[in-house]
């Protein structure tokens, strides 16, 4: 027998072969049901207050570059408070 049909017949047995039955569904869970009674649920509220620190960081920055897109508009404005901060 040479090499090529000992391969041969190791293949069709391992064709032939049916893999173990294995049930860890019940494992699992008991795993996952374990970690979620340890770690308690993050409060929200550090979550809102940064929420609403962004709103007004992002309100502010909205009134600066509205301010900001009126004197690129209109660059003698710009100019002028230029020099009214160097007269000041």
């Amino acid at each position: 027998m040479n090499e090529e049909e000992l391969f041969d017949k190791l293949v069709t047995k391992a064709r032939a072969e049916q893999p173990p039955v294995v049930d860890v569904t019940s494992a699992v869970m008991a795993t996952v049901a374990a970690r979620s009674r340890e770690q308690a649920p993050a409060p929200w509220w550090p979550m809102g207050w940064m929420a609403a620190l962004s709103g007004a960081m992002a309100a502010a920055m909205l009134l600066v570059s509205a301010d900001g897109w009126e004197l690129f508009q209109n660059p003698l404005a710009a100019l002028m408070l230029d020099l009214m901060w160097e007269v000041l």
